[in-house]
């Protein structure tokens, strides 16, 4: 798929109305369209059918649970319009492996991309610390990708600091954690600002509170289409 800009617009907000009326105001300027858990547990399969034929629909659930469970709740993702759908990467060899056969088979009916996530944006070395990981951020994204791309699957979401790590040029690249200059960091750590995410090689921003919470939504989409050289 062609996205028509980079920009994935997070529709992190509270209430249908809420996530439908923004989504409205700015539909026309995204390439994508993300929404998580909260949104997927309080729209409706309609309501969220409905955003899909505007734009294309990223559903971030990063499934990690036993294979079938998995599996099927991609296809169920699938179902409900989303061309986009994150997995963990911690996911055992058996589910990565069913996830590539799936990919492949939702693809002959549309396109359909799985989208491995590696280590939270949100993270630190400190967290990995607290959870027992011995490794660095960057090992543990340079593993992973190396690990999903064995089982053909080529969609990956980290942050910005470690795209030079995705050497490989079949990856599609996702990044979080993107922050205009005046923007507050909020949870996010590891952080970056749109024109150095694309430089170095993402081909998805994903952008929540910085639009969100702007004054002008989308005056701020154009700017950042500005910074990127996208008209």
């Amino acid at each position: 798929m062609n996205l028509k800009n980079p920009i994935c617009l997070a529709l992190d907000l509270k209430t249908p109305d809420q996530a439908l009326n923004f989504f409205d105001q700015v539909k026309d300027l995204i390439g994508c369209v993300k929404i998580g858990p909260r949104l997927v547990n309080i729209l409706s399969q309609e309501q969220i059918l409905s955003i899909s034929k505007s734009v294309p629909l990223f559903v971030d659930c990063k499934y990690f649970d036993i294979q079938n469970t998995v599996v099927e709740s991609v296809r169920s993702a699938f179902d409900i319009g989303a061309s986009f759908v994150t997995v963990h990467a911690m996911n055992g060899k058996g589910t990565l492996q069913a996830l590539f056969v799936l990919e492949k088979e939702l693809n002959q009916i549309r396109f359909f991309k799985i989208l491995v996530v590696t280590v939270l944006t949100s993270w630190t070395e400190d967290e990995l610390e607290f959870n027992s990981i011995s490794k660095s951020i960057q090992d543990m994204v340079l593993d992973y990708s190396n690990k999903i791309l064995q089982f053909g699957l080529t969609g990956i979401v980290c942050s910005v600091h470690e795209l030079q790590l995705l050497k490989d040029s079949r990856f599609f690249q996702v990044t979080p954690g993107i922050r205009l200059a005046e923007s507050n960091h909020n949870d996010q750590k590891r952080v970056s600002g749109p024109k150095e995410a694309i430089e170095k090689g993402s081909k998805m921003l994903v952008l929540g509170r910085p639009i969100l919470q702007s004054s002008n939504p989308r005056e701020t989409i154009s700017l950042i289409l500005n910074q990127i050289g996208v008209s």
